[in-house]
């Protein structure tokens, strides 16, 4: 039998290429010894790419390969030869090796994934920190030392683990170096203590036996004297005992001083052993305060480390989510552009684009083309499933949309340039025509303005009329036009409120509404501001300035008053201080075409497509107005018109070209330097007139076309309504294929709940 046949049969015995796998490495370990085996390891791999395919390479590339690992030749050549009996590799063509088949390397991709995982841990970690400058710390160089000799280092990260190394080193060192400086330090203060102690202990014991011999010679003098006295005085035994009891007075009081002398002695010695205590404690005091300094230095730089990395954490997740914050605003951006059978996956991607800025702090839900996303996606989602809608209101004039006012209670009324005025709102769409009487010119509206509590609504045609209409007259013919006898009615002179004589024959191009009393300041051809009153019939308009002044436009915020020139020039007024003559006006700049004030905030859009906002000017002088004013190059063209909302939040513009773009006023002054408007450059949208809604949800836009739209402020409306009109069939949405495709993201993807 053949060694090819009888290891066919050992393989019919295993369960898993993997057992194979070590069966053969086993018997290779065997027959030639542990360096054979690990030949083999490195043989397979080799043969195999980090992304589990086979590979395919000389035997003359391997063996430099292996041998710069440090593996033997002759352990290569073993390993081979055995690999090649037992079919695990193969020679496609002359002096060249791959493994066997597709099958095998799978098996070896799962054996060796974890050793692959590991070298690419450490290999990251290595490059991470040669980046940053940051060397290794002890941990992480032991992580990556078992796998060292495995890893493609350059020059450059050699060295730079070789320097993480000495670093380490050196740390250790330092500290093994203090530890004992503080050792020898304490050594030495114990044997100086022992120095010392003992030196004092000799001197206390040559003291004691000097003070005991002078006591045993005086008591031996004394016993010697009182022999000789009591042998020469014999005969005085019976001295007076008077001088018996001085001399042992005199021997106790010698005794006393001879106590007190060593008393004397004892307490300079201990003041001595106290002092070098203390010593020795302030010494130990200062090395622990040291020790202490290290240790809390090793602490500071293990914390700093910690920190260091949590803030390239944060960075890392703060630029993937920008990442994919700017990712699916090009994805918004390329949404009308998709095809028109695509509704459902335009619907998606506007939805899952606004869902990401949405949830991210550095998102901005109003991006200009994630709003526009949103708005086309919700338009070609409504027409493919046939919903009615009344955002969109198509060919309501004959001509240009000329204005837009509200009439209370979401009713709307429109101007053209045909001569018609429609009522619309309330989820109908405009189907009232008022005709008011311009002799033969109809055709023309420059301006409607209506009173602010909306019960007078005044129409400047282009001609020399005004027309004042109260709410309710208006509301009235609206109503009759409706009922089956009659789809319209034509007013005739009994149809408007008042009529008033402009006095130019060119007509009125502004107005707006004052209380106490009430009445309109008009500004037009005519070279004056005239204040008509209103509900009095036949009163005359009184001029507001003593000499004329071209104005065309004209705006009201609180008591100061704006007007526009028609050169361009604009002049501001304090109404209870309005002066006789129009050269008494403030004068804030030239260049203008359009203006807008509310709440303290001031638009004004110029000639050359720039629009100047400043806050808080109220009383401001020229000088102060222009300090603080901001100049944006936001159209390409003249702007024309721009409006406020109701809260003061958002200014429209409307350019000379059509553009309409809306202003987030509180953000732009906070983000001046970085923010852009939205720009509502949708379909069929040459902008004529613009007209924000009494509760800030809407802005109504009238076309050159004669249609009107509504652009709902708040983006969250669009993104609801197109999930009702995703889920609202009941089929499943397939929200995974466009996640991964287009925005080519693995997790879980964003959707309607």
């Amino acid at each position: 039998m053949s060694k090819r046949s009888g290891i066919s049969k050992a393989i019919q015995g295993l369960t898993t290429l993997g057992a194979f796998v070590e069966t053969e490495l086993n018997a290779l370990e065997k027959q030639y010894g542990p360096f054979a085996r690990e030949a083999g390891e490195r043989v397979l791999e080799s043969l195999l790419s980090e992304e589990g395919t086979p590979l395919i390479t000389t035997e003359g590339e391997l063996s430099k390969e292996l041998a710069a690992r440090g593996t033997k030749a002759s352990a290569v050549s073993q390993a081979i030869e055995s690999f090649l009996q037992t079919g695990m590799i193969a020679r496609p063509r002359p002096g060249t090796l791959r493994l066997g088949n597709n099958t095998l390397a799978a098996a070896l991709e799962q054996r060796f994934r974890d050793q692959r995982t590991l070298r690419r841990e450490a290999l990251a970690l290595i490059r991470d920190k040669y980046r940053q400058n940051d060397l290794l710390t002890e941990k992480e160089l032991n992580r990556v030392e078992p796998v060292r000799p495995h890893l493609n280092l350059t020059t450059e990260e050699d060295n730079f683990l070789r320097r993480s190394e000495r670093a380490v080193k050196r740390r250790k060192w330092a500290l093994w170096m203090v530890i004992a400086s503080v050792i020898l330090t304490l050594l030495w203060l114990s044997w100086n203590w022992y120095n010392e102690s003992t030196v004092a202990n000799r001197e206390k014991a040559r003291a004691d036996e000097k003070a005991e011999e002078a006591l045993i010679s005086a008591e031996a003098a004394h016993a010697l004297r009182m022999k000789a006295i009591g042998l020469a005085d014999s005969l005085r035994v019976e001295k007076d005992t008077s001088e018996v009891r001085r001399l042992r007075a005199e021997l106790s009081e010698a005794e006393a001083r001879l106590q007190a002398f060593r008393a004397r002695q004892a307490a300079r010695l201990a003041e001595k052993q106290e002092a070098i205590a203390r010593r020795l404690a302030d010494t130990l005091s200062m090395q622990l305060d040291t020790v202490s300094k290290y240790r809390a230095l090793a602490e500071a730089d293990r914390q700093a480390a910690v920190d260091s990395a949590a803030s390239a954490e944060k960075a890392r997740r703060q630029a993937e989510a920008l990442a994919l914050i700017l990712k699916s605003r090009n994805i918004a951006l390329s949404v009308p552009q998709l095809a028109k059978d695509s509704v459902e996956r335009k619907a998606i991607l506007a939805y899952q684009a606004y869902a990401i800025n949405r949830d991210n702090d550095q998102g901005d839900v109003y991006n200009s083309d994630v709003y526009k996303a949103l708005c086309h996606a919700l338009e070609a989602l409504q027409e493919e499933r046939g919903f009615l809608t009344t955002d969109k209101y198509p060919n309501v004039h004959d001509g240009a949309v000329a204005g837009i006012i509200e009439g209370g209670d979401e009713l709307y009324f429109s101007a053209g340039t045909d001569g018609k005025i429609y009522s619309f709102g309330k989820g109908f769409a405009p189907r009232s025509k008022l005709y008011y009487p311009l002799g033969y010119f109809p055709e023309v509206v420059q301006k409607m303005t209506k009173s602010a509590d909306t019960r007078w609504v005044m129409v400047c045609p282009r001609f020399g009329q005004l027309y004042l209409y109260q709410a309710h007259t208006l509301l009235e013919v609206m109503a009759a036009a409706i009922t089956p006898s009659s789809e319209q009615i034509e007013l005739d002179k009994r149809g408007y409120d008042q009529k008033c004589e402009y006095g130019s024959r060119w007509g009125a191009t502004d107005a707006v509404f004052i209380s106490e009393p009430d009445a309109f300041l008009v500004v037009g051809h005519a070279g004056n501001v005239l204040k008509q009153p209103v509900g009095k019939p036949g009163a005359r308009a009184e001029k507001l300035f003593k000499e004329d002044h071209p104005f065309r436009s004209i705006t009201l915020d609180g008591n100061t008053l704006y007007l526009l020139d028609q050169d361009g020039r604009l002049m501001a007024g304090l109404m209870n201080q309005i002066p006789a003559s129009v050269k008494n006006l403030r004068h804030l700049g030239s260049g203008y075409a359009a203006l807008a004030a509310k709440g303290g905030f001031f638009a004004g859009g110029k000639q050359s497509g720039e629009v100047v906002l400043a806050a808080g000017i109220g009383s401001a002088s020229p000088d102060d107005f222009l300090a603080v004013a901001h100049s944006n190059q936001w159209h390409q063209a003249a702007v024309m018109s721009a409006q406020f909302s109701p809260d003061g939040r958002w200014l429209a513009t409307i350019s000379r070209d059509g553009v309409l773009r809306l202003t987030d006023v509180p953000r732009y002054f906070r983000e001046a330097a970085t923010y852009q408007p939205i720009l509502l450059d949708m379909k069929d949208s040459y902008v004529t007139a613009i007209c924000f809604s009494s509760d800030n949800q809407k802005l109504l836009a009238g076309t050159k076309e004669g249609s009107i739209r509504n652009f709902y402020l708040n983006p969250e409306h669009y993104a609801r309504q197109i999930c009702e009109l995703l889920h609202l069939k009941g089929e499943k949405v397939d929200w995974q294929t466009p996640w991964r495709k287009d925005f080519q993201e693995k997790s879980e993807p964003k959707k309607c709940y």
